[in-house]
């Protein structure tokens, strides 16, 4: 099962950031895309969801056009507010892949080039 389709972005209706590279990072666009896909479909506008979040509307802009990556703490919150909201289970799971891919490829790598240990 492919988790992290190409162009997620573009299928999901989310906006590019005019800041990005074509070459943007899949797994991140990934998180954006689900991140978009989910908050459309539960709380319609992104202030709604940053009410909930106790955030900006602009924090979730942030990270919907791959800028930014929520905090782990701001995270944990997003998903309770998605599972209260009716959220399933697989779609939650998906959301939390997508974010862990993009935390390790950006994990520090040692010097022949390996992602450091935990």
């Amino acid at each position: 099962m492919n988790l992290f389709p190409d162009a997620v972005d573009e299928m999901l209706g989310c906006e590019e950031s005019q800041n990005d590279s074509p070459h943007a990072d899949r797994a991140r666009s990934s998180f954006a895309g689900y991140l978009c896909a989910i908050r459309k479909k539960l709380f319609g506008k992104q202030w709604a969801l940053a009410s909930d979040l106790g955030c900006t509307q602009a924090a979730v802009s942030q990270w919907e056009t791959r800028r930014r990556l929520p905090d782990l703490a701001i995270f944990q919150r997003m998903l309770d507010a998605f599972a209260r909201a009716g959220a399933t289970p697989d779609a939650l799971m998906t959301l939390r892949a997508a974010r862990q891919c993009v935390v390790e490829r950006a994990a520090p790598r040692g010097a022949q080039g390996r992602r450091r240990a935990r």
